[in-house]
């Protein structure tokens, strides 16, 4: 029972840390985004649209080296009910 609670107190404090390193994380880049210049913005935007859209394209083209067409050798048959 005493080794079941110390591993839980561990993990909570493990927990803890990782929120209170992710908050200081945020909490730094939320400065950084207010106290940023109007035209600092307009590049980062454009920046990361043209990422996004790389990224897409290049997706896209992985996807389309892979796949070949595969033309059916199987006669196509039709059948016709009266």
């Amino acid at each position: 029972m005493c080794s079941l609670i110390i591993r839980v107190f561990c993990s909570f404090s493990a927990l803890f840390l990782i929120v209170l390193l992710f908050y200081e994380y945020v909490k730094e880049h939320i400065d950084e985004f207010i106290h940023v210049s109007m035209d600092e913005h307009k590049t980062c935007f454009k920046k990361t649209i043209q990422k996004m859209f790389g990224m897409s394209k290049a997706v896209a083209e992985r996807s389309n080296v892979g796949s070949k067409e595969v033309e059916s050798v199987l006669p196509l048959q039709t059948t016709v009910s009266k």
